[in-house]
């Protein structure tokens, strides 16, 4: 959860999710 944290990781992690979608 440490991870989702930081804003950098966060904004990629929407952005890899939108891609798969």
């Amino acid at each position: 959860m440490a991870v989702a944290a930081q804003p950098e990781v966060k904004l990629f992690n929407r952005w890899s999710f939108e891609e798969v979608e």
